[in-house]
C-alpha cells in the first residue's frame, strides 16, 4: 500500500465513489433532483437557472410574496431541511429571496422520483402556509413578529402539526437506500 493509499484509508475510510453501488446512488441523487425540479415549476415556482443539472434547487420565492427566511422557519417546524438563499435581485442577505434545498440526504433514506413530487408538495403546503402566518402577523413586519404569531396562534400551530406528521408518515414508509424500491 502507498503513502497515498494510506493517507486516502485513514481520511476516507468507507470512500466507494467507484463502486457501482454509489454510482446507482449518484444517479438516483441527480434523478430526485431532475423530478423534484420539475415538480416545483409545475406548481408554479421559479428556480434560479430555471432547473437543475446536480443535487440542488434554488427556489426563488419572489414571485410568490415571501421571502426566504419566513420559509425556512416554516419547514424547519415541519422537520423539512432547507437553508434560506440569496437569489439574483436580493439587495440584502437578511432578508434572502430564496430557498436551497438538496436530494443527497433523502435518496439515502431510499426516497425515490415520487417521493420527491410529494416533497413538492410539502413544499408547497409550507410556503401557504407562510404566506398565511405573514399575513396574520400584526405588530410589526420583523422575523420576529412572524415567529410570535407562529407562537401564539394555535390554528397556524395547528396546521404546522399537521403538516410535520404527513412529513413523518412519509420518511417512516421510506426505505434506507439499497434502492431497492425503484426496481
Amino acid at each position: 500500500m502507498t503513502l497515498e493509499d494510506k493517507i486516502n484509508a485513514a481520511v476516507f475510510p468507507d470512500f466507494k465513489a467507484t463502486t457501482p453501488e454509489y454510482k446507482a446512488y449518484q444517479e438516483q441523487v441527480l434523478s430526485n433532483c431532475a423530478k423534484f425540479a420539475q415538480s416545483l415549476q409545475e406548481k408554479g415556482y421559479d428556480l434560479v437557472s430555471g432547473g437543475t443539472e446536480n443535487h440542488l434547487v434554488l427556489v426563488n420565492l419572489k414571485n410568490k410574496g415571501i421571502d426566504g427566511s419566513r420559509v425556512e422557519k416554516v419547514l424547519e417546524l415541519v422537520h423539512i431541511a432547507a437553508n434560506k438563499n440569496t437569489v439574483p435581485g436580493d439587495v440584502s442577505a437578511m432578508v434572502p429571496g430564496g430557498i436551497r434545498m438538496g436530494t443527497p440526504a433523502l435518496t439515502s433514506r431510499g426516497f425515490v422520483e415520487e417521493d420527491f413530487a410529494k416533497v413538492a408538495e410539502l413544499f408547497d403546503t409550507a410556503v401557504k402556509l407562510a404566506l398565511k402566518i405573514k399575513a396574520e402577523t400584526k405588530g410589526g413586519s420583523k422575523l420576529k413578529d412572524f415567529l410570535a404569531t407562529i407562537q401564539t396562534d394555535s390554528s397556524i400551530q395547528s396546521e404546522i402539526k399537521s403538516s410535520s406528521m404527513r412529513w413523518r408518515s412519509m420518511q417512516s414508509s421510506s426505505q434506507p437506500l439499497g434502492l431497492k424500491r425503484r426496481q
